[in-house]
């Protein structure tokens, strides 16, 4: 069975290696504790996917937002993210925004593409206590817009 943990670690590991560096995927999984989810996990902000009596993905949504969402290599390609995303896209529309927005990993992106986010800018992932400068795509998707 995977911990959130496991499947964070899991995920960048596999998904990410071809575009990210070792060393800056190995410093990426490390600077998250079991810990720093607790307060997601607390304000009902976290979800999971499970399939059977595992964990296969999880995502973070507050509203105008979704903050991270993992799913775990073994899952991947199946629906997992997908279900989650439209989770997280019906829990960041409690904000009242007709935007929302989220930080892509270079991996992601063309996944939140296809479901019509726009890339707005690059720059680093802002979300927790990392000294890690992770290259992301910031994106949109507002609601109501055609592609």
């Amino acid at each position: 069975m995977y911990s959130i943990g496991e499947v964070f670690a899991d995920s960048v590991r596999e998904l990410c290696k071809n575009d990210y560096e070792p060393t800056t995927i190995e410093r990426w999984v490390a600077s998250k504790s079991p810990e720093s989810r607790m307060e997601f996990i607390d304000k009902g902000l976290l979800w999971v996917a499970e399939i059977g009596d595992k964990i296969a993905g999880y995502l973070v949504s507050i509203p105008g937002e979704i903050v991270p969402l993992f799913v775990a290599s073994s899952y991947a390609g199946q629906g997992v993210g997908r279900a989650l995303y439209e989770v997280g896209v019906e829990m960041a529309k409690k904000g009242g925004t007709s935007e929302i927005k989220l930080e892509a990993t270079i991996t992601a992106a063309p996944f939140y593409k296809k479901l019509g986010f726009k890339e707005v800018s690059r720059g680093y992932y802002t979300h927790g206590q990392m000294d890690l400068r992770l290259p992301i795509i910031n994106m949109v998707y507002q609601r109501g817009c055609t592609d």
